[in-house]
């Protein structure tokens, strides 16, 4: 509802002056979050590597298990 009432308060602004004030303000916000997912990345890559890695072996095994060879311990 709250949504419903600021969109409607923001309508008499008039189309050009919102559409040049929204867009921009979207855009540095988008351009903001791709900054902080690129950084929690940078900082967490090890971490995501080593969980792609206990996927992939995850998918050996099931493979193996499926195609009725010896799985063998886990690691």
């Amino acid at each position: 509802l709250g949504t419903v009432v600021v969109g409607f308060v923001l309508s008499f602004a008039g189309f050009k002056n919102l559409i040049g004030w929204i867009y921009p303000v979207l855009g540095y916000m988008g351009l903001l979050l791709i900054a902080v997912m690129t950084f929690a990345w940078v900082r967490r890559y090890k971490q995501i590597a080593q969980e792609a890695d206990r996927r992939l072996r995850l998918v050996d095994l099931w493979r193996a298990g499926r195609e009725g060879e010896p799985v063998g311990d886990a690691q």
